[in-house]
This record gives structure tokens, sequence and C-alpha cells, in this order.
């Protein structure tokens, strides 16, 4: 296999005649590109018909309809309020949007809204990753220098990747498109551009301005496409870093002034987010290396071995190979392992195009290659294609077109026209039939209602309390955060939640919770839709702001979550808020006459005073504001709205974070505000981005100081062997790092352990000390996953123990308390045992 880049001999002809011919057949080459390309599209478009992406109906399936109120609350709040960032409050109890997500995409939308409806934009923009994913391809392998046919058979090869049916959570193809990861490939489609163009800028020093502004707009579609750029730019370190440093510090800070005005502030929210980093479970090879891929990859690998002295092919296999060493380190260095997959198959497969250009290098008619090409790869992907169509069909098809659309629309034009405080919607399988199993986090688009659930999960300070809440009210909960224990159902915990999350409505799917709830008389049935019954919470109060009753406590710790979120599990009606803080100073003291630094030295205050003289409070609470008067200054007021530094107050000295994820103020004026605004960093990542922008148009004026490099040179088995060992050094340092990172245990790791510790010694026949342990762990998680299981091992040990009695007398009580569980069936077999 020859060098690509290389032009044919010119010995036998006269200049202009050789100047004629190659003159000619690049004008059938480049035509041939431009036929093949527009082919490509047009095979995409043969799945994603027209008709379905014009049609004006709200895109709905898997968590894409989920996305569909950010973009509506984009442009119809923030942007015409000077803003891209801010806060909603249509989920989690409100969550600060854009802050750990990605605006690119969104902004798209609600750009091409102003032609079309924002219907039809957000559809047209989910699907312009993947219609742009073979262009920046073909663009990237132009930047490359590969000659003919190689860039066009590239972009070829990226269809059996775009629909790879191998899975749809890991992102860049179809599939984990439809699913929701569209902002993924949109990043993938420009972060594949930069593969291209950086390596030509730093090879020719051009291209500073260009390649800075393909890792903004990289970074602002997607987080790990943003980490694969700073890989890409960690080759030309790794390979010659005093030639290339400059070009990259440039290029790289120039990238990423521009990115500040939401990077900085994304950075700052960071302890205010949700985790969601574990290994993912990889059950085939299969998934990896899927039947529809195989060939392809498998080319990618006999060209990597033919060109292997090419430096181009050595970019492509520390690309690659980086790609394995982050997904092994990933869940060590807080990073989702698998969104590396993708990058490594699509590498692989379009490389492939290097090693197959060279096999056909001396076929005649070449231009007709790529035509030939493209039906025999059409041919393969439909052939390997089953579910994609109906699943687009299914989500761009819309909520609106769905036979179930009288039933939704109408609990959200119910639930529109009915007052009070936040929605609770049952999770329930059932609801796919809807448009999605999360249909319900639509809400605050359709029904202009707040509710608990939202797709920004991990951007959501109450994610973990709203998803706790969850499993007590919902017969099939989900349960997705690994990180945090579960309840059982428990509707009498439930509602205590309810209200302090101020719901006063719910939405109920399943059988059996309608079946609880008539045992609930505090739930009022007020309507009936399909299979839906919707109940109102008649003892909520519906406020958002009210006077405590009990005197609050501070408590300081460096771990307020860990310790909310077990208030939370074990809390009542009567519990003593709790405030959180990493070290109290002399005001926290003068608001607080408690100040402990673990929940059980907590002791309950008198509240007659207060109650002689108990406040009258009003609210009006808005997008980006709560206006709260009040009749007694000093009296702390809970508001029932999730807690971030960026809210202001005015009338109050200071907004605390309190329990579970709420604010707590005490009252200095009669008349508070509090604002929700950009705070020092939004601030100051603006002022980087205008000195960016600055710097971007200045360019001519600084650019020179980067010196012209030498063209690319072949790669020599010396370079090869630098390479290769620098890279995998670099990353086993970072994998290693991160496996040896002392991180503390979460609350779901140590509950676990905990009941690991006690479950051993009872299957060690010491009974005994295990119950001694059973009982302790009961106390201290009486709402845990593990708890109907503790009691159920209790019962055990106590029945070993000749507390016969006391046995059955727990295997009673975990029928009545954990009905839904396997181990109310258990109990019931061994007490038949029992009589």
């Amino acid at each position: 296999m020859g060098n690509n880049s290389s032009p044919p001999s010119k010995k036998s002809f006269p200049l202009s005649l050789w100047e004629r011919g190659v003159s000619l057949m690049s004008a059938g080459e480049g035509f041939a590109d431009l036929v093949v390309l527009g082919l490509i599209a047009f095979f995409l478009l043969s799945y994603f018909e027209p008709q379905l992406l014009l049609l004006k109906t709200t895109i709905n399936g898997g968590d894409t309809g989920s996305h569909y109120p950010a973009a509506f609350h984009l442009k119809d709040y923030l942007l015409p309020h000077g803003k891209i960032m801010g806060w909603d409050q249509g989920n989690y109890a409100g969550y600060p949007l854009f802050y750990h997500y990605f605006p690119l995409p969104f902004l798209l939308m609600a750009f091409l809204s102003f032609f079309v409806s924002l219907e039809v934009s957000f559809k047209l923009i989910t699907v312009l990753g993947m219609f742009l994913l073979p262009v920046t391809i073909y663009a990237a392998f132009r930047f490359l220098r590969y000659a003919f046919p190689v860039p066009i058979f590239a972009a070829v090869f990226s269809l059996p990747f775009l629909f790879n049916q191998g899975n749809s959570m890991w992102g860049g193809n179809i599939p984990s498109t439809l699913a929701g990861e569209f902002c993924y490939s949109l990043g993938l489609a420009f972060v594949l551009l930069l593969l291209g163009s950086l390596y030509r800028g730093v090879k020719e020093q051009k291209f500073l301005v260009f390649n800075a502004l393909l890792i903004f707009l990289t970074g602002l579609s997607h987080a790990y496409t943003l980490i694969f750029a700073l890989i890409i730019g960690s080759f030309f370190l790794l390979s010659d870093w005093r030639r290339n440093w400059k070009y990259l510090l440039g290029a790289y800070a120039l990238g990423f002034l521009l990115l500040a005005f939401w990077l900085l502030p994304v950075l700052g929210n960071t302890p205010y987010t949700t985790t969601f980093v574990f290994r993912w479970t990889i059950n085939s090879l299969l998934e990896v290396f899927p039947l529809v891929l195989i060939p392809f990859m498998a080319l990618g690998v006999v060209s990597a071995l033919f060109e292997r002295r090419d430096e181009r092919t050595a970019y492509f296999v520390y690309l690659a190979l980086a790609c394995v060493f982050i997904y092994l380190a990933g869940p060590n260095i807080g990073v989702l392992d698998i969104r590396f997959v993708p990058f490594f198959q699509l590498l692989l497969a379009i490389f492939g195009a290097v090693g197959f250009a060279a096999l056909l290098k001396n076929t005649r008619a070449a231009f007709l290659l790529p035509l030939i090409v493209f039906i025999v790869v059409a041919v393969w992907v439909n052939a390997n294609t089953t579910y994609i169509r109906s699943w687009i069909n299914w989500n761009y098809g819309g909520y609106e077109q769905k036979n179930t659309w009288p039933i939704f629309h109408g609990i959200n034009e119910f639930l529109k026209n009915s007052n009070g405080g936040r929605v609770e919607w049952e999770h329930a399988p059932a609801d796919e039939a809807l448009g999605s199993i999360r249909s319900s986090e639509t809400l605050p688009y359709f029904a202009k209602r707040q509710t608990l659930e939202g797709i920004h999960m991990l951007g959501a300070i109450s994610a973990p309390f709203v998803f706790y809440i969850e499993s007590e009210t919902s017969y099939q909960p989900c349960n997705p955060l690994q990180d945090y224990f579960y309840s059982t159902f428990d509707l009498n915990a439930g509602k205590e939640h309810f209200k302090l999350f101020n719901v006063s409505h719910f939405v109920v799917r399943s059988p059996e919770v309608k079946e609880a709830l008539k045992s609930q008389p505090e739930f009022k049935l007020e309507k009936k839709v399909g299979e839906y019954n919707i109940y109102r919470l008649t003892t909520n109060s519906g406020r958002y702001v009210e006077p405590l009753a009990i005197e609050p406590v501070l408590l300081t710790t460096n771990d307020w979550r860990d310790v909310s979120y077990q208030w939370f599990a074990h809390s009542d009606p009567q519990a003593v808020f709790v405030a959180f803080k990493k070290k109290a100073d002399a005001l926290d003291r003068k608001h607080f006459s408690q100040v402990v630094t673990d929940l059980s030295q907590i002791k309950k205050s008198g509240t007659a005073t207060w109650r002689s003289r108990f406040p009258r409070v009003t609210s009006v609470v808005s997008d980006e504001t709560i206006d709260i008067e009040t009749s007694e200054l000093g009296h702390p007021l809970l508001i029932k709205v999730s807690y971030h530094p960026n809210w202001r107050v005015s009338g109050a000295d200071r907004v605390y974070l309190v329990s579970p994820s709420f604010m707590l103020i005490f009252p200095t004026a009669h008349k508070v505000h509090l604002s929700f605004e950009a705070g020092p960093l939004g601030l100051a990542g603006k002022l980087f981005t205008l000195l960016g922008i600055v710097l971007a148009l200045a360019s001519p004026r600084w650019s020179g100081i980067i010196k012209t490099a030498a063209e690319p040179a072949a790669i020599s088995g010396r370079q090869w062997f630098f390479i290769g060992l620098s890279a995998a050094s670099a990353l086993l340092i970072l994998f290693l790092a991160g496996s040896v990172r002392t991180q503390p245990p979460t609350l779901r790791q140590r509950n676990e352990a905990a009941f690991n510790q006690a479950e051993a010694l009872v299957k060690a026949n010491k009974f005994n000390e295990g119950a001694v342990q059973l009982r302790a762990f009961i106390q201290a998680y009486p709402a845990s996953f593990w708890t109907p299981q503790a009691y159920f091992d209790l019962a055990y040990s106590e029945n070993n123990l000749g507390n016969k009695q006391s046995a059955i007398a727990i295997y009673k009580k975990i029928i009545r308390d954990f009905p839904t569980t396997s181990w109310a069936k258990y109990s019931r077999d061994r007490l038949k045992e029992l009589k």
C-alpha cells in the first residue's frame, strides 16, 4: 500500500497537457465526491423523512422530548432577558439551566425558530449532527491531505457507525441520538473536523482562529467531545512539543477564552450538581465490535499495519488507544467510560478508507469507485438495520400524532387549569404509550406546571431527593442514581415529602398505587383521564414559602449531601430543619442557637414563643425571582426552591442551604426579594469571552509569533516508539492516579457495606451478633433498599435464637410495611412453616 497523498507521475506528459489532465481529473473527482455526499444525505433522508421533520408536532421518544421545555424556556424567557444561562423552575424544585448542560444545539433551535416553528427547528437541530458527520469526516481527510478517493470513502464509512444498533446510550450513532444524545452527535461532527484541521494547522501553522472556533463549538456542544478535543491536541505535544506548543497554546487558549462565558459558571457550579459516574457493563464484544461495523473496523486495523510509517497513521492509532485508556480509567477519574467507545469505533471504521483506497488505486475509471462503494455500503447498512426506521417515525411523529394524545392532552389541560403547587407523576413503564416513559417531564411546557422529575438530573441539586420520593410513591420506580439508596413503596412517608416539596397533584397509572390511595383520605380523586387518576393532596398548603414552626439548626460539615440525605430518609412532619455551612461565623451564631456537627446532636427547641406570634407570609415565585412579604422580622422562612449560591437576597442577611436542598432566610425587612444572578464567575466568564472575541478579530497582529513548521513527514520506528511510550505512560499515570485516589464512600456504599457486614454474621450462624448489627442497620437506615431484607434476616436470626414469636412478628411487619417486595412473599412462606 502506498502513500495516498502522492500525485501520479508526470514524466511522459508535456507540462500543459499534464496540467490539463490533472484539472480534468480533479474536476471529475470533485464531482464524484459531491454526488456521493449528496447520496449520503439522500440515504439519511430516506430514514428521516422530510414530512416528519417538517411536521409541526412536539418531538417525543426516549429523553429527546424532555429536552423540549428547555428549548422553549431559552427562547421564551432567557434570550429575551439577554441570557443564555439562567434558572428554570420547571423541574427538581428549580435548577440552573445550562450550568451543567450544553447550550449550542438549543441556541441553534431558538435561532432557527425565527424562520420555522420551534417544534420544527427542534427536530431539525436534533438530526443536524448526524447529517454533518459524513461531511466533516470528508473535510477532515481533505485537511489531512489524503488523496481521492480516501476522503469520500471515509465519509461513506461513517454510515455503518451511524446505523449501528448495538447500543442506544453511548452516543454518536442514530439510536443514541434518538434516545436524546443529539448534543453529543453535534459535538462529534465538530470534533472530527477539528481532528483534520488541527493536524493541518499545526503542520502548516495556519487555521489558528478556525481551530479555536472549532474547539469553542465542540465544547459548547458536549463535554465529552471537548475532552476528545484535548486528547487530539495532546498528540502534537507528545510528538514534537518544542515545535508545536506555541500553536497549540494559541488555538486552545483562544478556544477556551471563547468558551469562558459558559465554562467558568459550569466549573463553579460543580459542587451543586449530582454525580452519575459508574462502570458501564459491556456484556459482549459484539457491543464494541458490532456486526455492521466489523468489516470497516477490520479494514482500519489492516490500514494501520500497512501504512504504519505514515505520521497520520500514528495520529489515528494514538487517538484510538487514548480512547481505550480513558475508557479503562473513566470511573476513577470522574468520567463516564462508555462515552469514549464511540470515538474508538468511528476512528477505526473511517481509517479503513485509507487501506481500502490503496487496494483500489490502480482501478480504471477511479472516479466511479465512490459511487460503487456507496451502493455496497448502503446495501450493507440496510441489511443490518431493523428498528431504526420505526423509532424515527415514533419520535418525529410527535406527541400530537399518538393515539394516546387525547389522554395526555386531557391530563395537561386539567393540570393547567387547576391551582396548586407542584405535580408528581408516578413512574410507570406504561407511560411509554404516551410517547415516552419520561412524558411527565414535559409538564412545564404542556401544562405550565412545575413537576418534580426532569431531564437535567445531573445539574439539579435536588435530584436525589426527588428520586427518593419517587421510590416511595411509585410501584415501579426507576432509582437511577447509583450513589444513593432508595425507599420501598411507602405512601405515608411519601405524602409528607410531597408536602415538603409543595406537591399538590399526584398523577397515578398503576392499579397498585390506586388501590393504596384508597386508604389515604388526604388524597382526593379529582379527575380520571383514560387509565390515569389525578389526585389532590388536600393537606398540602400550596405555598412555596413557609415560616418554620421549630427553630432550625446549623450543622457544620464538608459533606452536606450525605447528612441531608440521611435527614430526608428519617424525617417526619416535626423534623428540625438543618442548615449547612462549612464553618459558622458570628452572624450564623446570631441566627442559630444550636450549631452542631452531627445529626445526633440536634435537640428540638421549644416553639411556644414563635407560635404566639406566628408570621403571616405571602410570596410570589417567578422564573428567576421570589418576592416575599412577612409580618415578623427574624423569623426563619423556608423557601421550597433549590439552593444555589447565585441566588441574591435583599431584605435578609444571607441565603442558607437548608435540608433537604432548599433555601432558608431570616428576614431583616418585611419585604424580601430574591433574584437569580450570573454571579462572579458568570461575569468573569463574559469578560474572558469578550477578550477572546477581540483576540480572534486581531489575530493577524499576534499570530505571527508562531513559526512555520515543516510539512508532514514519514514517521520513523524510533518516533513510533516515542509516541507510543509517551502516550501509554501518560495515560497509565492518569489511570493509576485515579485508581489510588481516595474518595469518601457514598451514602449508598456505606449503607450497603453496613448491611453486608450484618448479613455475613447471619450467614456464619453468629445469630446474636448478627441480630445486633441488623437492628443497628435498621435504626440507621429505616427506608433503605436493603431494609426489607434486613428485617427478613433479623426474623431468621430470632427464630434460630429460639424467639419464635418475635420472628413471626417481624415477618408480619415485612408483609405489612413492604408489601411490594419479594421479601413479603418470602415472609408469607416462612409464616406457613412456623405455624
